[in-house]
């Protein structure tokens, strides 16, 4: 099936407005003026693919990494016995005396993960958190079932930090403006994905005896965090 086409008609500090293939237009609200900056024209095209042509959409909060929590990947490694998009708290084992491993990554696409429903909030209301909501953006790989513990460390190692996001409790989101049913707060997160080798090499002749291949997706360093909403009809 063809990807749907996604132009950028208008983007001011106030609003962007997409048009679809079939001509149909989607307007997007920015909070904030300085987010026209900040925006790129990639984030503003994959937000509009998640929403539907009636919809009210307003970007709240553009998180950068410097207004993150970071959890460095050395605190842990993707566990190599048992499922690969886990994080085990296990130190990895020191690395061979006759072996040292060396990771190469390719970028090849940056990418939204699937919208994380925050809260939903009817028209005329406002609602509170009861409890703290944290989101989180981590690394994943696949296709290193066959990679021994130090290279995957290695290759964890290379990859983005996992970053975190926290709405806490008592925040308030308010419901939509009249002629809307409900408001849904989402936040997407962002990955850069990959293409990834690490290259198992001899220490003492330096001679590579293994290749280990597969795909990577890293939080993104541009926006790893959107925080947005819609309302609902």
């Amino acid at each position: 099936m063809e990807e749907d086409k996604i132009d950028i008609v208008e983007k001011s500090n106030q609003k962007v407005i997409v048009e679809k293939s079939d001509g149909e237009r989607i307007i997007i609200n920015v909070d904030r003026p300085d987010f026209k900056d900040r925006l790129s024209d990639n984030l503003i095209k994959d937000i509009a693919e998640q929403v539907d042509i009636s919809d009210n959409v307003t970007i709240h909060d553009i998180i950068e990494p410097s207004f993150c929590i970071t959890i460095p990947n050395d605190v842990g490694f993707l566990n190599s016995k048992k499922n690969r998009f886990s994080f085990s708290l296990n130190a990895a084992q020191p690395e061979s005396l006759l072996y040292r491993y060396e990771v190469t990554k390719k970028y090849t696409d940056r990418s939204p993960l699937a919208a994380q429903l925050i809260i939903s909030v009817a028209y005329g209301k406002t609602a509170t958190l009861k409890s703290s909501i944290t989101v989180t953006n981590s690394a994943t790989i696949s296709g290193a079932t066959k990679l021994p513990d130090e290279g995957l460390a290695e290759l964890n190692a290379s990859l983005n930090a996992s970053v975190t996001y926290t709405y806490e409790k008592g925040r308030t989101f308010l419901g939509p403006s009249k002629g809307y049913t409900s408001r849904q707060y989402y936040s997407t997160r962002f990955h850069d994905r990959g293409n990834y080798i690490v290259r198992k090499i001899n220490r003492i002749t330096g001679n590579v005896s293994e290749t280990y291949t597969g795909t990577y997706g890293e939080p993104s360093l541009q926006d790893p965090i959107v925080n947005w909403s819609r309302d609902i009809k």
